[in-house]
């Protein structure tokens, strides 16, 4: 199984609708990424180099809270937030320190609105799994985190501009659902884009 862990102190599941809303997201999110099993000797697996820098992600807008499932390589995750941070010693482990700087950084890097007002994210949950890749597998870390808004969510604008600091070829995907007229849309973000991009339900 995959290493998964709640961060302390916050309860992802406040509410029956928000119960709904992870559930909605895992299973969508099954639709998108292929994992396999962390080896619980780091040796057991080969792990291969990638050529890629990309982001996957899914949204569930529920009412007036969105949740947001977000994935990438562990070390590019571990080089930007070194960056981002200032600090070399950062080190890509399970702990506060490394989820409040992620919070940060993700805070600063993606964009939500709705009704034209920006949404501040609260990670809900995280964890490490490992990715097929050509010859062996790959390290990838994934965070889940919730978006509140003052009303229910009728329309959204987003920009995902994680990691284009860092890689000239980063790419981001986005596929948000909105539960209550079932419409899905896609986002697709290159290094180097600054627009928002709208979307109404």
């Amino acid at each position: 199984m995959s290493i998964r862990r709640t961060i302390r102190g916050k309860q992802p599941l406040r509410s029956a609708g928000n119960s709904t809303l992870v559930k909605s997201l895992l299973i969508l999110s099954g639709l998108l990424f292929s994992t396999v099993s962390v080896p619980e000797r780091r040796g057991a697996a080969h792990s291969v180099p990638h050529d890629s820098h990309v982001i996957f992600g899914r949204m569930v807008v529920e009412d007036d809270a969105a949740i947001v499932r977000v994935r990438m390589f562990k070390d590019d995750l571990a080089l930007v937030l070194r960056t981002y941070a200032q600090s070399d010693a950062l080190e890509m482990i399970a702990s506060a320190a490394i989820d409040s700087v992620f919070e940060s950084y993700f805070n600063d890097m993606f964009l939500l609105r709705s009704e034209g007002t920006r949404m501040q994210a609260q990670i809900l949950s995280s964890g490490e799994e490992q990715m097929r890749a050509d010859g062996g597998v790959e390290d990838v870390w994934w965070y889940m985190l919730e978006f509140n808004a003052t009303a229910p969510i009728e329309e959204i604008g987003v920009n995902n501009a994680m990691f284009f600091e860092t890689f000239s070829d980063q790419r981001n995907i986005l596929k948000v659902l909105h539960t209550g007229t079932e419409r899905e849309h896609s986002f697709y973000f290159a290094s180097g884009d600054t627009q928002e991009q709208r979307l109404r339900f």
